[in-house]
């Protein structure tokens, strides 16, 4: 009765003011209001012609609060008419009404930035618009100190939105701060989401415990799902969830009957509660079960299910793209390819909404992706795509099926591209490698395949370019990073500002490990996490140059390549190696040739390389060690070097390798290969080069961890505004062999012996000219003031590696370490390191990026050229080899000419079997920029006997000129 006597009430009212100006009662525009909210869930186009009429009068009246509140109900309502663009656009213009009039309605804004979030998230697929409204929610309460489900809300959504982005770290921070306020709220519904959603988020890590060393991660994640299903507060939806995401954990498990019982259950939940999108969820993964039991037929019956569903729910969207991928997968292991392609096209456009051609051949565009979102997803469905032409090739021997899968393999590779871009820390960036990195090697394949029925050059570039993609991409992009600051003219305040946040986020992280107190520094991660944040924007916004320098990191192509190495004074080959799963792909590159080879892969060929590491790790010379070694260094040679060096030009002499080495390859140096197989003899001298044809006499070599970053370290220069002071600064530090120091304890808690030939520092020191830093002055603070000061950054230490974490990796100093994870954060002029320590150059071998090293870490922070180990070394042979290698580098030589001068005087000099055995000379390797270190401008004060003749030059002239005056 009441609302039919306001209805008449407002008829009247509009009829007298039929004709008239607007009017301005705002009883009448709270009259419109009360009849709009009792339409809005049965009559939509009723409800929102009312709220508009409300609208216009708050407007009118200048009533701020009550005509934001309109515009926000507007915003819900063609929400739920599916108009997104027009619900974001009242949303944005109802907080506009609230902040210009300066009103302080702050929960008000946040549900309003909440909901847009919502929307961008779950209807339009832009995660980076939702989060920048999650965001200003969070800042908004917190200035306010408001810990209520709003802000609880926002940084839930905000950790899902970075667990969409495998950003890992940050989406556990963020999912922890809402679980924690849901806690202290007292909201269980919203600590069980929140629980929900961090399971998830183990689940997915622990699929990748390897890479990210989360062990545990997924026995957590099958804990809290069962928590959830016994919990009595947990709604209908949340136990659904929680049995149908328990699943994939029960069938690595092996428990199939189990795994079916709970995504019966999830099934059964989801349909009496009539959730559509969760039951599809539930279909798709019930097909995934018959999936892996082979029950293909009662996969795509519940695949099928579970798309019907979703395309009765709303737009396209990404749940939808990867049920599509599922089912095209299905098709495409049948055969049938025609089916499969056009699957794989709704799929496409399922995650990409602009992208509309029916036909399989046509795939988006560049641009299209770039504008699309940086969504993992759109990875799975192109590389899922280009499988199917090559296997439709396969069949057919069309070649159009080959170019088309060529085609789309590119894009694939882009998209990876695209999605690295987004990641900010490198764990995330390696994980995305590794599950992706059969790409690579497909499309390397494929275009070597096009290239052998063409005969067209640019599909071997092609292949080279996906070869150098795979090449120690995340050490690249940090490179050119710090190019990138140093070529924007950003103030180094601002630089400093963002090295200190990151710098202090890593110590955080290594401080977390140490400690019970999570809470605590989760609280402080999350804060610098934020401040880094924000002087990256502040970057990005002022600086564009910073931007575009740093948007698009291109690899070196062949051309480039050739046209670097014809500037070489000494005929250089780079030669790049792929190890892919059976074939071993190799491209030779000199400044006229540009060819490749594909080597079966040897069953055996791990088992050669291990074998030979072991042969390194001590000096055996018994006959045994002696044929299994010359027999694997002269079939290694013949795998990887042979025919690839036969193949180039024969006009003039290869005399350099500029080695790229691929996986296991990165831990052997290749000047221990034998050109030749010898003659079996028991003589002792066996080990000797009259007797053993090493590669180390017939070429110089260095290495590199991709071609690009070859050529990188040859065009670094300096940052002209660094403090060069010196030529050389040495490191030589004291350890005393004392069992209760703990300054002088490995990473095994083993005990640093004292180091045997300490003079080695200073008498280079007095060669070059520089500083010297000796024992007790040789400690971590001056290492850091002052490793940045000299051409040459020479450390005589102990080094360990950490097998269970690179980035604990240490390099000893009289009175700490300094960690891998410290020395990225270093700022390096130096032209060289070098690292007279045991095994600086070794570490985890991470797939497609190299070894997460001591020199690695070294290069990451801006040092174009590293000698360094790979395994442990007699510290006599190491200081006989080092002092002649220095020397080489005083009269001028190139870095990889002095190091290979340097053996070879050692074993020419040395007659006994067991010191010239490989072990003693081959364990220091150079990395990077090989041209000679510039030391001109201070070589002539050392060299007195020209101070000398200039003196005898000037007496003789003088005594010659008072001769002259005098016979005048």
């Amino acid at each position: 009765m009441l609302r039919f006597l306001l209805l008449i009430a407002a008829i009247f009212l509009s009829l007298i003011s039929y004709g008239q100006d607007i009017p301005t009662d705002t009883t009448l525009a709270k009259i419109y209001t009360e009849k709009a909210n009792s339409l809005k869930n049965t009559h939509i186009d009723s409800a929102i012609f009312y709220f508009n009429k409300a609208a216009t009068i708050f407007k009118k009246v200048e009533n701020w609060q009550e005509y934001g509140k309109s515009l926000a109900s507007l915003g819900r309502l063609h929400k739920k008419k599916e108009d997104y663009k027009t619900a974001c656009k009242l949303l944005h213009q109802a907080n506009k009404s609230i902040l210009q009039n300066q009103l302080s309605d702050a929960v008000f804004l946040a549900k309003n930035y909440n909901y847009l979030a919502f929307i961008y998230i779950r209807e339009l697929n832009q995660l980076d618009s939702a989060k920048i409204n999650l965001e200003k929610t969070i800042k908004l309460l917190e200035e306010k100190n408001i810990p209520d489900k709003n802000i609880a809300y926002a940084y839930k959504e905000l950790g899902n939105i970075f667990h969409r982005k495998e950003k890992i770290k940050q989406a556990e921070i963020y999912l922890n701060k809402a679980l924690n306020t849901y806690q202290t709220i007292n909201n269980k519904s919203g600590e069980i989401g929140t629980l929900l959603t961090l399971a998830l988020l183990y689940r997915n890590t622990g699929k990748a415990e390897k890479t990210f060393k989360n062990t545990g991660k997924a026995e957590k994640a099958l804990q809290i799902f069962n928590q959830i299903l016994k919990e009595p507060a947990a709604k209908p939806e949340q136990r659904g969830i929680a049995a149908n995401n328990l699943v994939d954990l029960l069938m690595n498990k092996g428990q199939v009957d189990e795994a079916l019982k709970n995504i019966d259950t999830a099934i059964n939940i989801f349909k009496k509660i009539g959730k559509k999108d969760w039951l599809s969820a539930a279909y798709g993964t019930k097909a995934s079960i018959f999936t892996k039991q082979k029950k293909w037929a009662e996969s795509v019956e519940f695949l099928q299910k579970a798309i019907e569903l979703q395309d009765t729910i709303s737009q396209k969207n990404r749940d939808l793209g990867r049920l599509l991928n599922n089912l095209a997968c299905l098709y495409q292991e049948k055969g049938k390819f025609a089916e499969a392609l056009l699957i794989h096209q709704q799929s496409l456009q399922a995650h990409i909404p602009n992208f509309k051609p029916i036909d399989a051949i046509t795939n988006p565009s560049a641009e299209v992706l770039q504008a699309a979102s940086s969504e993992p997803r759109i990875i799975e469905s192109l590389q899922a795509k280009a499988q199917t032409f090559w296997q439709q090739y396969q069949q057919n021997q069309q070649l159009n099926s080959l170019e088309n899968a060529l085609n789309t393999y590119t894009l694939t590779v882009q998209q990876i591209d695209l999605v690295k871009q987004q990641l900010d820390a490198d764990k995330a960036k390696e994980y995305l490698h590794e599950v992706f990195y059969p790409v690579y090697e497909n499309a390397l394949q494929v275009a070597l395949i096009i290239y052998e029925i063409k005969k067209e050059i640019k599909y071997l570039e092609q292949a080279f370019h996906f070869s150098e993609k795979n090449k120690a991409s995340i050490l690249l992009a940090a490179i050119k990073e710090m190019e990138a600051e140093q070529n924007a003219n950003i103030p180094d305040s601002l630089l400093q500002q963002e090295q200190k946040y990151k710098q202090k986020l890593i110590d955080l992280q290594y401080q977390k490990a140490k400690t019970s107190n999570l809470e605590s520094y989760n609280n402080f991660i999350f804060e610098y996490n934020k401040l880094l944040t924000n002087t990256k924007k502040e970057i990005k916004n002022h600086f564009p140059t910073y931007t575009n320098y740093y948007k698009f990191i291109p690899t070196s192509s062949a051309t480039q390549l050739q046209i670097q190495l014809s500037k070489e004074a000494k005929k250089t080959a780079l030669l790049e190696y792929f190890i892919g799963d059976s074939t071993i792909y190799t491209f030779a590159i000199t400044d006229k040739e540009f060819t490749y080879t594909a080597t079966p892969k040897p069953n055996n060929f791990d088992t050669y390389l291990n074998q030979l590491r072991d042969f390194l790790k001590a000096p055996n010379t018994s006959q045994q060690s002696y044929e299994q070694y010359t027999s694997i260094a002269y079939q290694l040679y013949q795998i990887l070097l042979q025919a690839n060096l036969e193949t180039l030009s024969n006009d003039s002499k290869v005399e350099r390798l500029i080695i790229v080495p691929d996986g296991k390859l990165a831990y052997i140096p290749f000047e221990i290969l034998l050109t030749r197989m010898p003659k079996v003899t028991k003589k002792a001298t066996k080990y000797r080069l009259s007797q053993l044809d090493y590669l180390l006499e017939k070429y110089v070599t260095t290495y590199a961890p991709s071609a690009t970053l070859w050529q990188e370290s040859l065009d670094k220069k300096s940052d002209p505004t660094a403090p060069i002071t010196s030529n050389y600064v040495g490191f030589c530090p004291q350890f005393e062999a004392q069992p209760d120091s703990l300054t002088t304890k490995g990473c095994s808690g083993e005990i640093l012996s004292p180091l045997e030939y300490p003079t080695t520092v200073t008498d280079i020191c007095q060669l070059f000219g520089g500083q010297a830093y000796m024992m007790e002055k040789a400690n971590k603070k001056t290492f850091e003031q002052k490793s940045g000061d000299s051409k040459i950054l020479h450390l005589y230490t102990h080094a360990c590696v950490n097998d269970a974490d690179p980035m604990k990796n240490q390099i000893f100093f009289t009175d700490a370490p300094a960690y891998n994870y410290e020395l990225y954060g270093l700022q390096l002029n130096a032209d060289l390191a070098v690292l007279t320590a045991c095994k600086t150059g070794v570490g985890e071998l991470i797939k497609g990026e190299g070894i997460m090293s001591l020199s690695r870490a070294f290069m990451y922070a801006g040092c174009p050229s590293v000698v360094t180990s790979l395994w442990k070394a007699h510290d006599g042979t190491t200081h006989v080899i080092t002092k002649q290698f220095y020397q080489n580098l005083y009269d001028g030589l190139p870095k990889d000419v002095a190091l290979q001068q340097a053996r070879l005087d050692f074993l020419e000099n040395k007659s006994n079997n067991s010191s010239i055995h490989p072990f003693h000379w081959a364990s220091f390797i150079h990395i990077g920029n090989h041209q000679s270190v510039d030391l001109q401008q201070n070589k002539w004060w050392k060299k007195w006997w020209l101070w000398g003749a200039l003196l005898l030059t000037s007496i003789l002239i003088l005594g010659l000129w008072r001769i002259f005056i005098q016979s005048q």
